[in-house]
């Protein structure tokens, strides 16, 4: 498998982490790419290169996968590379037999973390892209970064809930769980101090040492 990625990428970072959490990532080769949705000298130098590879979007990250019946396929985004991973590791079982309460929760605090995400890039275009231009609209970025605060605070009643769990010796992370800590690392790099300012120490306590311990840093 081919996963076409970049590593500031938090969508590419959630799909290796759970291959490393899977004991795929030993199947996987990296192909680091550099992806934007307009013409911008040094961020969309790849577009065409993802399109040729069979993703039309040209977006990252994209998982080609050679050894499928009919030729390699190239599978997108990265919600659809995660299912195809937990399929390809026969974890799929697992996920079946938790409640229909945990299993929609789980599914519910993924979308969150990347609509948290998602939410933080178009402010990055807008303050960057845009702001060259001359277009820059300060209340898209405030109604995206309210999105991000409300994303917070949902994440802290997540973890009080115990449906973002602290890490034991063998015990399997979900994607849901994935998905917080990668978007937790994509703010850092952001510099948002969630730590101090967003969250509250049980949250902190919660998910601030899974950073610190796990192999977030691929």
């Amino acid at each position: 498998m081919r996963l076409i990625y970049h590593p500031l990428s938090p969508y590419s970072r959630k799909v290796y982490v759970l291959a490393i959490e899977l004991g795929l990532a030993h199947l996987i080769t990296l192909d680091k790419v550099v992806v934007a949705p307009v013409p911008y000298p040094g961020w969309s130098d790849n577009n065409l290169y993802l399109s040729d590879a069979g993703n039309p979007l040209a977006k990252i990250p994209t998982l080609v996968v050679e050894d499928i019946e009919g030729g390699p396929l190239a599978i997108f985004d990265s919600k659809v590379i995660c299912e195809y991973l937990i399929a390809r590791a026969g974890t799929e079982v697992v996920e079946e037999i938790k409640s229909d309460r945990v299993r929609w929760q789980e599914k519910s605090i993924h979308a969150a973390c990347d609509g948290m995400v998602d939410a933080e890039i178009l402010c990055v275009y807008e303050e960057r892209i845009r702001a060259e231009k001359g277009l820059l609209y300060q209340p898209w970025i405030d109604g995206q970064r309210e999105k991000v605060t409300r994303g917070f605070d949902f994440l802290e009643r997540m973890a009080k809930s115990g449906a973002i769990r602290t890490r034991e010796a063998q015990q399997t992370i979900s994607l849901a769980e994935v998905s917080a800590a990668v978007a937790l690392r994509f703010f850092d790099t952001r510099k948002v101090e969630w730590r101090q300012v967003l969250c509250k120490h049980h949250w902190q306590q919660k998910i601030g040492n899974e950073l610190q311990n796990r192999r977030y840093s691929q």
